[in-house]
């Protein structure tokens, strides 16, 4: 068995084992973690301390009214306008511009303070010397300001607070109060810097108003004096309300017409109704215009008084008597005066019609010819609208341009100009340094050395293995091979409690392969095929010649055998039988090879075997793990036994892979094997296993030079 069995198959994790590794090494994991803890705290502790002072600025919206459109300037109730986190972003970076830096650095003076001036880098000390003994100039004032912005610009800290319009500029330093002035003189900075802008805006603004006015002034005089020459030689003169004379006539003579025509028609319809009610020999008094006649008045007055005395006197007379007749004659007069009268209304009326209809149409005509007259004009008042609308352009913008350059002259020094932002919170010197954090930073540094250290072990434990995993019977090595296994400074560890016997498992000793061969060919007698698990205590002994001897000795007994060589190892056992370039259970199990393709006969004996080819390290995981049992399940319909050749932690995957197939397990020991780790070597392979099993130990074939030791089983616990 070689190297790389053990790392194919690396799923199951021994976590006992691991556990134990970690007791093993808790004492040396407590003094790295508490030992880098003390050494962090004690190198802090001649750390310069720094002090931080925070000064909080609070982004507004001002905007000039004459920045504005004329539109929202004019409006009083005009609501605030919404800063988006870009604006705030911009104004940090404002706050972080080396011009404003620069400023802050001269008001403090801060290029002759040592704290920002102190030249730096592994040289320092030698430039100082230089500069001492004469051999080097001193660095000028720009050079010991532009170090100084350096570190200033490297000490401060601007950052937009978290869903606010609030910017935090926080400064640090050796001198607390030296932290304060400059958070507070960087804010003051700012502010001013700000009016500054918004002044020098305002002056451009007044300046190009300016300019700007004089040249609407001269086009809006232009503009109305081409509309009043245009409206003289046009004729078109306007009359009230702005409106021209002959809008005004037509409208006027649109109204007279109107009216003639309703008092034609009004006179036509009472002299056609008087005229009906005489036809019909009705009661003309009735008619509104018939009693209006003076004589009709008189005449209805008569009448009444006739009829009073006419019906006075039948009641004493008789319809013959003279008086009642001259009665009833002067009534007949009356009612024909009556008539004749109306007739005459209905003349009058039909007179009135007449004129009424006579004016109707002298206006009618009239107003045809005024029409007629004004289409010839609606070209020029066409041209004298658009003139209008330019001239009125031209004023609006005039009276616009006047009023903003009116309010930007209002704003002509600082103290006239809002800025953008106002301070909220002014840094004050902080008692207690920012950095270090001596305590959280020492337990923080104790905490990664301590993690890492365990990561250490543990790593070192599954990738090589130690020994601290198993209970060791003697304190002292019994041979050279066991102190080769363990390393020349490896100390043994005591034994321990012995492991828990699994349920079921039968352990015996053979001599030889032929022994444990007519051990397992009795156990071949069932209708399942039997599992023959063929593997070794020692990474550095290959079993694949014990595998084969067993294959074919129970090959000879004439019962139906196959040798799967499961340790990924190439052409192990198909190499010592003499076959080789074949695909094996690696192609397989990956699809790109058939049964009667993997398969071949031993030359030597009757025995199948199935090389292992190219085989994955996840062979019993996935997808592959179903392909496993889909040829395990192939291969237990045709052969009686099925002899695998595998590693440690292999031999582990595949008894778990088959809990219900009646198996036995060959563990091939060295010539020296020690009998109690060759029990915590077969513990490990059938640990969790409820189903029986049988257990064969013997001294098989051996790798020349190898040192039979059983420190395999260390590393196959660990990775598988």
């Amino acid at each position: 068995m070689n190297q790389r069995s053990f790392s194919q198959n690396t799923d199951d994790v021994d976590i006992v084992a691991l556990w134990r590794a970690v007791k093993a090494k808790k004492a040396w994991l407590a003094g790295v973690t508490i030992s880098a803890g003390l050494i962090t705290l004690v190198a802090l502790q001649f750390m310069t301390p720094l002090y931080s002072s925070q000064t909080r600025i609070l982004i507004e919206y001002d905007e000039p009214t004459f920045m504005r459109p004329r539109s929202e300037s004019g409006n009083s109730s005009r609501q605030s306008v919404r800063l988006d986190p870009e604006a705030v972003a911009s104004q940090v970076q404002v706050l972080l511009s080396r011009d404003i830096a620069h400023q802050v650095v001269k008001k403090l003076k801060l290029e002759n303070n040592p704290e920002f001036n102190a030249p730096s880098g592994p040289l320092a000390g030698l430039k100082k010397i230089l500069v001492a003994v004469g051999f080097s100039s001193a660095p000028t004032v720009s050079a010991r300001e532009d170090r100084a912005l350096d570190v200033f610009e490297r000490r401060l800290t601007v950052y937009q607070v978290s869903k606010s319009r609030v910017i935090e500029v926080s400064f640090e330093s050796e001198d607390p109060s030296v932290a304060a002035k400059a958070a507070n003189t960087l804010a003051d900075i700012y502010l001013t810097w700000q009016q500054a802008e918004k002044l020098q805006q305002t002056k451009n603004a007044s300046q190009w108003l300016n300019s700007q006015i004089g040249t609407l002034r001269k086009q809006v005089e232009n503009s109305e004096s081409k509309v009043e020459e245009f409206r003289s030689s046009a004729g078109l003169i306007s009359g009230s309300n702005n409106i021209t004379l002959d809008a005004q006539q037509l409208s006027e003579l649109n109204s007279q017409l109107i009216l003639a025509k309703a008092q034609r028609t009004e006179a036509v319809a009472r002299a056609n109704l008087i005229r009906r009610m005489l036809k019909e020999k009705g009661d003309v008094a009735s008619a509104p215009d018939v009693l209006r006649s003076a004589l009709i008045q008189r005449l209805l007055e008569q009448n009444v008084r006739v009829r009073r005395q006419l019906a006075e006197l039948s009641a004493t007379l008789l319809p013959s008597h003279p008086r009642i007749r001259q009665l009833t004659a002067e009534l007949s007069d009356m009612r024909r005066q009556i008539r004749q009268e109306a007739q005459k209304v209905v003349g009058s009326l039909e007179n009135e019609a007449q004129i009424a209809g006579a004016r109707e149409t002298s206006l009618r005509s009239s107003l045809e010819e005024l029409k007629k007259d004004s289409s010839t004009s609606r070209e020029f008042q066409i041209k004298l609208r658009s003139l209008e609308r330019e001239a009125k352009a031209n004023r609006d913008l005039l009276e616009s341009y006047l009023a903003r350059y009116r309010e930007a002259s209002a704003r002509n020094d600082e103290s006239s100009v809002p800025a953008h932002a106002s301070i909220i919170s002014r840094a004050h010197a902080a008692s207690e340094p920012s950095f270090p954090k001596k305590g959280p930073i020492s337990i923080l540094v104790a905490a990664a050395a301590g993690l890492l250290s365990l990561s250490w072990v543990l790593a070192r434990e599954l990738v090589t293995g130690s020994y601290a995993n198993f209970s060791w019977p003697p304190t002292q090595p019994r041979h050279e091979g066991q102190r080769a296994a363990f390393g020349s400074n490896e100390k043994p560890v005591r034994p321990g409690p012995a492991p828990a016997a699994v349920q079921g498992k039968r352990q015996r000793r053979v001599r030889s392969a032929a022994s444990a061969a007519k051990l397992v060919a009795s156990e071949c007698t069932g209708a399942t095929a039997h599992n023959l698990v063929v593997t070794s205590d020692n990474h550095r002994a290959d079993t694949a010649q014990d595998s084969l001897e067993l294959g074919r000795a129970l090959a000879a007994t004439g019962l139906r055998v196959a040798v799967v060589d499961f340790s990924g190892s190439g052409n192990g056992v198909a190499g010592l039988a003499g076959l080789s370039n074949i695909p094996g259970l690696g192609e397989l199990l990956g699809g790109s090879a058939k049964f009667e393709n993997v398969i071949s006969s031993d030359p030597e004996g009757t025995a199948q075997i199935i090389p292992s080819g190219m085989l994955q390290s996840d062979v019993l995981a996935g997808n592959n793990a179903l392909q496993w049992q889909r040829v395990h399940n192939a291969l237990k319909q045709i052969y009686d036994c099925i002899v695998v050749h595998c590693s440690i932690s292999g031999a582990r995957r595949l008894l778990h892979s088959m809990p219900d197939h009646p198996t036995t397990l060959l563990l091939v020991t060295g010539e020296s094997a020690d009998a109690e780790l060759a029990e915590q070597v077969v513990e490990y392979l059938v640990r969790d296993r409820a189903a029986p099993i049988n257990v064969l130990t013997y001294n098989g074939a051996r790798t020349a030079g190898d040192p039979a030791r059983v420190g395999a089983f260390g590393q196959a616990a660990a990775v598988g």
